[in-house]
């Protein structure tokens, strides 16, 4: 079964005290884990955003926020720039197809966002994952990752979320 690990936004603007320990955990993970392939994410706010237009959010708009954290660059093959929650922009619906990806496996932030949002178009598109919640983190605190972990176990099972 070929295995895609999706790395989700982890870049300096989502860095933060609840965060900071993600891409080290990363790492401790593809040391003892290997992947067939490795991708990341890399969220970018503009005007024309939900989040901007909806919420009047302001973050992740200048570049510097938006760079992936160094150790996550260099171990991605691809990055996908994206404006919404999901992993699943046309680019990335296409390059799993392509490269005939099987399962996927999710960490990064935010639990309580974007990874939660990528699991359920998962499962909803019935493509085998795991949300590694050990390698997640939100950045608006602990409360927010356990409630996101809560919420996916709960409605997309324990074999997948764990």
């Amino acid at each position: 079964m070929k295995e895609c690990l999706v790395i989700v936004d982890v870049q300096k603007g989502f860095l933060n005290n609840s965060t900071m320990f993600i891409p080290q955990k990363i790492k401790e993970l593809c040391d003892k884990r290997k992947f067939d392939i490795i991708v990341s994410t890399k969220f970018i706010n503009n005007e024309l955003t939900p989040h901007y237009q909806y919420t009047n959010w302001k973050g992740m708009l200048d570049k510097g926020s938006q760079e992936l954290d160094p150790y996550i660059k260099k171990i991605s093959e691809r990055i996908f720039d994206k404006s919404v929650n999901t992993v699943f922009t046309e680019e990335f619906i296409k390059f799993i197809e392509d490269n005939k990806i099987e399962k996927m496996i999710f960490v990064g932030i935010d639990t309580d966002c974007c990874v939660m949002k990528s699991a359920f178009d998962c499962f909803d598109k019935k493509i085998p994952f795991e949300v590694i919640t050990e390698c997640c983190a939100s950045s608006g605190g602990d409360k927010y990752h356990k409630s996101a972990c809560m919420i996916m176990k709960r409605s997309l099972g324990t074999d997948f979320v764990h």
